[in-house]
């Protein structure tokens, strides 16, 4: 009975690793981090194996193990507490712990927005703009966006994420040349 269950394990693995991996890179965009979901998967896929008779998808149900375990992660990692030794709060007191820069979504709202970043949304093209104008200043959800314009939710949705990932390394990198010169 073992042998089985090995070999149809190890046949799951040989088969789904990749797809698993990549998977796993797209929802933390880390390598490292990939790995270790990937290979705690395939943990729990193990120890699963026999239990997963539901004649579905085995792909389907790695990616839900990938998926679970990362928001277990993103759980864990939001209720860590920094530890601060109380030299380090008297010698730099609050300020360490906040971050003045504006989101995307705090500059696309604001009244007055950081000139730095208003500079780079107006370096997007119209669809990148309209796409930012539609999830932040008028708050549509993604679905709806998507059937404005006419593309899968999730495509809108990896679009508005890249777009703000895009945003902020051009915010990044206007602030490093106003800085060098």
């Amino acid at each position: 009975m073992n042998n089985t269950r090995d070999a149809y394990f190890e046949n799951m693995y040989n088969q789904s690793y990749q797809q698993v991996h990549i998977f796993a890179r797209r929802l933390c965009g880390n390598y490292d981090q990939a790995e270790d979901l990937t290979q705690e998967t395939f943990v729990r896929a193990y120890n699963s194996t026999g239990l997963n008779t539901s004649g579905g998808n085995v792909d389907s149900w790695l990616k839900r193990i990938v998926y679970n375990l990362f928001l277990d992660s993103k759980r864990r990692d939001s209720r860590r507490i920094r530890e601060v030794s109380e030299t380090t709060l008297d010698e730099n007191g609050m300020d360490q712990f906040s971050d003045s820069r504006m989101s995307a979504e705090e500059t696309l709202t604001s009244e007055m927005p950081n000139p730095v970043l208003a500079r780079a949304i107006d370096s997007l093209d119209t669809e990148g703009q309209e796409l930012l104008r539609l999830a932040f200043v008028e708050r549509m959800p993604h679905q709806d966006i998507a059937q404005r314009l006419g593309i899968k939710t999730g495509t809108a949705r990896s679009r508005i994420h890249r777009l703000c990932l895009q945003l902020r390394h051009a915010e990044e990198r206007l602030v490093a040349t106003k800085r060098s010169t």
